[in-house]
């Protein structure tokens, strides 16, 4: 059984995360944020098509569900491949801008 990390762990991963990010070439931020926009675009399409293929045979409510969950596969995309846009986990890049992290008790 795993334990989980301290949320002083947890800082400081998110402070080593933002540091990355922060320090991203301008060639790698250009990358990352095409990448990030091919993949919610396959987001939609994939809600598109399932929508489509699903109201037929199932009604438009059923449809519905079933396009949210294939738009689902591309924001899975986009997390696994961690691509970058603005909405993406803001919170590494502020914590690494802050600097260190908070004592346990909540005083800096």
């Amino acid at each position: 059984m795993s334990v989980a990390p301290s949320p002083e762990e947890i800082y400081a991963r998110a402070q080593q995360e933002g540091e990355r990010r922060l320090n991203l070439s301008v060639l790698d931020q250009v990358a990352t944020g095409f990448i990030a926009g091919l993949t919610v675009v396959f987001g939609i399409v994939a809600l598109g098509v399932a929508t489509a293929l699903v109201e037929p045979e199932f009604g438009p409510e059923i449809a519905k569900v079933g396009g949210a969950l294939a738009f689902g596969i591309g924001l899975v995309f986009l997390i696994v491949g961690r691509t970058e846009l603005f909405s993406e986990n803001l919170f590494d890049p502020v914590a690494a801008a802050i600097g260190d992290a908070p004592s346990e008790h909540g005083v800096a």
